[in-house]
């Protein structure tokens, strides 16, 4: 099985499949709904594992706790990383949440 697909911005997908970047920061949205620790997911051109998952209030408290190189290992700072997330999602992040779900390479997964 392919795992459950997750879409990614294009500027992060280099980073996903070079395993640069290990944690998906992500509006708490449907596309994710019963997301469980193992669970395979499917970016374009990788396919991961779900190591942890950690809800959070918005992007800024995300930050807080997370290594944002983890996040956008190419970004400058944790700023720019809090801008590049809640951009065009300002309202929605308020309403809905933050989720860090962790990654590890899936090599061997079998859900």
């Amino acid at each position: 099985m392919p795992g459950r697909p997750l879409s990614m911005r294009p500027e992060w997908e280099d980073a996903v499949r070079d395993g640069r970047k290990t944690i998906d920061a992500r509006l708490v949205a449907d596309d994710i709904d019963g997301l469980k620790v193992g669970e395979s997911v499917h970016y374009p051109g990788a396919r991961l594992r779900v190591r942890r998952i950690r809800y959070y209030a918005g992007f800024g408290d995300l930050l807080a706790y997370e290594d944002w190189r983890r996040i956008a290992p190419d970004a400058a700072s944790s700023e720019e990383v809090r801008q590049r997330l809640e951009h065009g999602h300002e309202a929605t992040v308020h309403a809905t949440g933050a989720v860090a779900i962790e990654l590890e390479t899936a090599n061997d997964a079998s859900h």
